[in-house]
């Protein structure tokens, strides 16, 4: 079963209009995003359900990938285009939780990604990530 694709209005061209920066963490390579602050606010796993249409509670995408099988998802090393990124973050705001993201396109090194709440308060945002990012806990399926 495939994920059906939701488009926020206006988001893809407003991102695209929006000047790219750089953001360098710790022990990780540089990345580059661009950001949208909306008026609606996102979590990042409103966002990814909302993109997705998924109607499931989660919980936080710690929780999420703990509880995959149970809520009707496979876990995956291999990333596929409405796939969920779940990222473990070790320090930080999402130590406890994790963070969760849509898989938009996928090249043979890089994942380019849509996802909110990541590195400000409530923006959306997309980037690109490495394949073998280490913060990359792997990635979720719905169950066919």
């Amino acid at each position: 079963m495939q994920y059906a694709y939701v488009e926020i209005e206006g988001l893809s061209a407003t991102l695209a209009a929006q000047p790219r920066r750089t953001i360098v963490r710790p022990n990780a390579a540089p990345f580059d995003i661009t950001r949208n602050i909306q008026s609606g606010r996102y979590t990042c796993i409103e966002l990814v359900k909302k993109i997705l249409g998924i109607e499931t509670s989660v919980g936080s995408a710690k929780n999420w990938w703990e509880n995959a099988d149970r809520l009707g998802f496979a876990r995956s090393a291999t990333p596929a285009v409405r796939t969920v990124l779940i990222q473990s973050v070790d320090s930080g705001f999402y130590k406890n939780t994790g963070h969760a993201a849509v898989v938009m396109k996928v090249e043979k090194e890089r994942i380019f990604i849509r996802e909110a709440n990541y590195g400000c308060d409530g923006c959306i945002g997309e980037r690109w990530v490495q394949r073998n990012d280490p913060t990359i806990r792997g990635y979720l399926y719905r169950k066919t």
